[in-house]
């Protein structure tokens, strides 16, 4: 049995590729992850403004798409620097309800036409698996409501 497999992936899909298997390939789900009832527990604790970024970022990363902290901000209606503010403020709130941190800021350089390089580009995201979660209890939320 081979220890590996290769697999072509088209280019221009590389950069998903590769957000995929660092999140979801590179270490095994840690205890302490959420279960749904904290999961819904945390977003209730949330004021409307944090809630709405925690699903953007948890959207982003169920669809594999990247989501940079300047669209996140957007979708928040905030800066990028609060928009920064809050994924730390929602990884440190988090950890009273037992689980790890939900998201993380990926400096991604950016590369010209001809080479040169030109500001790092900051995302967001988050393990796919507890992405799931937080979208799921959320939904579970506005049924309750």
């Amino acid at each position: 049995m081979a220890d590996f497999v290769m697999v072509p992936v088209p280019e221009e899909i590389v950069p998903r590729v590769q957000q995929y298997l660092r999140w979801n390939l590179t270490r095994p789900v840690q205890e302490g992850h959420f279960e749904h009832d904290e999961a819904a527990r945390f977003l209730e604790s949330l004021d409307d403004q944090a809630r709405r970024f925690l699903l953007a970022v948890a959207d982003a990363s169920v669809e594999a798409t990247k989501l940079s902290v300047a669209d996140a901000a957007a979708a928040t209606e905030c800066s990028e620097l609060e928009a920064l503010g809050l994924m730390m403020t929602l990884n440190v709130d988090v950890q009273r309800f037992g689980t790890v941190p939900l998201g993380l800021v990926h400096r991604q350089p950016v590369e010209g036409a001809d080479g040169s390089r030109g500001g790092p580009v900051y995302e967001l995201n988050m393990r796919a698996e507890i992405a799931r979660l937080v979208l799921a209890a959320d939904r579970g939320r506005a049924r309750a409501t």
